[in-house]
């Protein structure tokens, strides 16, 4: 099944096919999804029911970067975490992060070792730090990005 899945003419396509896929294996209902390249990040849960994603971010992504975020909003979406303080948007990234390097390692072990090594690199950057400080301080948690 996964082959056909990579079969998308984008990556936003591949990102959207992929998720779904995913809620489903993890007998999640089915979620609405849309594309709004205005979005300023790769994708988001918006009001804990619908998955936005912007095809244009998405774009330029390696596909362990691309399959390690849709885990990643899996996991906003399933747990629903509050995310109103600065500590808990910290709280509720690292765990969902969490939960995708997780996912990684046991459904795609040959893009994790690629993705953890993409975000080690991003975390060293002053551009990635300054953008996304709340993803960068609960990304720095994570021994597989250190």
């Amino acid at each position: 099944m996964k082959n056909k899945l990579f079969k998308t003419k984008t990556h936003g396509e591949l990102f959207e096919k992929l998720f779904h896929y995913w809620c489903g294996r993890f007998s999640v209902d089915h979620v609405p999804s849309k594309k709004d390249n205005r979005c300023n990040c790769h994708a988001m849960i918006e009001d804990d029911k619908i998955l936005i994603y912007n095809s244009r971010k998405l774009g330029g992504w390696q596909t362990a970067l691309l399959i390690n975020g849709v885990f990643h909003e899996i996991h906003h979406y399933m747990y629903k975490l509050p995310y109103n303080t600065e500590k808990q948007q910290i709280e509720s990234e690292y765990l969902a992060e969490l939960f995708a390097v997780k996912m990684m390692k046991q459904h795609y072990p040959e893009y994790a070792k690629e993705s953890s090594i993409l975000h080690y690199n991003k975390l060293r950057t002053d551009k990635w730090v300054k953008k996304w400080p709340i993803h960068y301080t609960a990304f720095s948690k994570i021994k597989e990005y250190k």
